[in-house]
């Protein structure tokens, strides 16, 4: 197996960005809007696919890199940013819905780099481990490291405690979660 393999097909995903719009821009007498449409679709289902091809590849054969690890989420954030900036272009979709989406995925990409490295910074000797299979422990962990990491009760802030706050964005009993410091 090829050992760049993986990161080769989420390369070829990025170059496709530029051709997946470009279509869009042909004169209408080299393709007609439903060729240009079908083209389009065909090559944003072709990305997806190597999406799914690259990841399987990689864990599969054991071809997993850090660099892999950070350009395959980099290269789905911005070709759906591109095919929902071409579709706000086109009036198929909303501007509002498009931020939205766009805004969804930073976010979510933000919050799990920030998971991650709250995580790696505090592996030993943690008093509030949760079990794996729930899903909102991992951020509930992390709320709780930072709030030591703060080094002061987070009740100082102005209009709210952070493991209030938690509870209600949260749900999700606290005994269920064995912590005896929350």
């Amino acid at each position: 197996m090829y050992p760049a393999l993986p990161n080769h097909l989420t390369w070829a995903r990025i170059v496709a960005i530029p051709i997946f719009i470009g279509i869009f821009y042909l004169p209408d007498d080299w393709l007609g809007f439903q060729q240009k449409n079908l083209l389009s679709t065909v090559l944003f289902v072709g990305a997806a696919l190597t999406d799914l091809l690259d990841g399987y590849i990689a864990r599969r054969y054991q071809l997993t890199t850090p660099f892999g690890a950070f350009l395959d989420p980099v290269a789905d954030k911005l070709i759906v940013a591109a095919a929902l900036i071409l579709l706000v272009e086109l009036d198929r979709v909303g501007a509002v819905v498009a931020a939205i989406i766009i805004g969804r995925e930073i976010t979510i990409s933000a919050l799990r780099e920030w998971m991650a490295k709250v995580g790696a910074s505090d592996r030993q000797g943690e008093d509030c481990r949760a079990d794996d299979r729930h899903p909102h422990a991992a951020l509930r962990r992390a709320l709780v490291r930072h709030r030591r990491a703060v080094g002061r009760d987070m009740a100082d802030l102005p209009c709210c405690r952070a493991d209030a706050l938690v509870d209600v964005l949260l749900p999700a009993p606290r005994a269920a979660l064995g912590c005896q410091h929350w």
